[in-house]
């Protein structure tokens, strides 16, 4: 082979060697997301550190709020609604509807301790006005409080909570395969990359331009959008979903950032070999384990 030729084949090599070395890394970004989407969009357990009491709290207020609107009208004073829905209340039956949602059943509310608070303040009201509690009047308060079960029964359940069961249903199990089918591409053309050269050392330098693109990738565009405080220009109601939202993107984002310290350390480590195989060290312990069982076996046959 001339020298003309051996140049253009290692510039076809080379070349090659990029070309799949980008797309090595557009698997990996890929299969991040993935193993993020698993992680952030169908993990109860992220979802549920997300909410803060900041999140109950708000969902309380907008809950008494509403209840204050409609009482005023009907005549009650609003010191019936004192006490009758509190933010344990709230918590419990707020991370019901999502433990259902990420669990495939459907979650009722009890809240028959609240309905009997609230009936013994309007009946401690009434007294204290020397109204008769027969007939007419207790079908008012038994209406009343009806539609303040409404009220909290249609704050309780997180806004969107569908879309987390239709996603459970139908998009975690194409996301898991994804993740899987990515593994199996980026580790087949790791292999390939390694095998073009006849020493890996020089096949694997391409693998960790791959893992540290990868890790720009999923660290940069991210970081920026956590620096920038993009997750907090969200425009979404009511107030308390807006606070859920805004902190859950925020997680996002820190989760991103976190996995790209995984590939951090896996470009750290490629690099490390590529040092290593470059300056000989494995052969050096190869052969000083074969030497080490050659002296042995001659002292045995001494």
């Amino acid at each position: 082979m001339s020298r003309e030729e051996w140049e253009a084949r290692e510039r076809t090599r080379t070349v090659i060697s990029y070309l799949f070395s980008f797309i090595l890394s557009m698997f990996l970004l890929l299969m991040t997301v993935c193993l993020a989407s698993l992680n952030i969009l169908f993990s109860e357990g992220f979802f549920c550190r997300v909410i803060g009491d900041e999140y109950y709290q708000s969902v309380l207020s907008e809950i008494v709020t509403q209840a204050e609107d409609y009482t005023l009208p009907v005549g009650f004073d609003v010191s019936v609604l004192d006490g009758v829905f509190t933010i344990d209340d709230v918590r419990h039956d707020v991370n019901g509807h999502i433990t259902a949602a990420y669990r495939g059943y459907q979650y009722t509310p009890d809240i028959e301790t609240e309905n009997s608070r609230l009936y013994a303040n309007i009946s401690a009201s009434l007294e204290e006005d020397h109204v008769d509690m027969e007939g007419d009047v207790k079908e008012i308060i038994d209406a009343y409080i009806k539609d303040i079960d409404e009220i909290y029964l249609g704050e309780v359940p997180m806004p969107g909570i569908a879309l987390i069961k239709a996603a459970r249903a139908k998009v975690r199990g194409i996301v898991s395969t994804a993740a899987i089918v990515l593994f199996v591409l980026s580790l087949a053309l790791s292999v390939v990359l390694v095998k073009l050269y006849k020493y890996p050392h020089h096949g694997m330098q391409y693998v960790t331009y791959a893992a540290g693109g990868c890790t720009l990738m999923s660290f940069g565009v991210p970081f920026y959008l956590w620096m920038t405080r993009v997750y907090a220009r969200v425009f979404v109601t009511p107030e308390y979903f807006y606070v859920f939202v805004s902190e859950y993107l925020k997680q996002v984002l820190e989760s991103f950032m976190r996995i790209s310290l995984l590939w951090l350390l896996i470009t750290v480590a490629c690099g490390v070999y590529i040092y290593l195989s470059r300056n000989g060290w494995f052969e050096k312990k190869g052969k000083g384990r074969w030497q080490k069982k050659l002296q042995a076996l001659r002292r045995r046959r001494a």
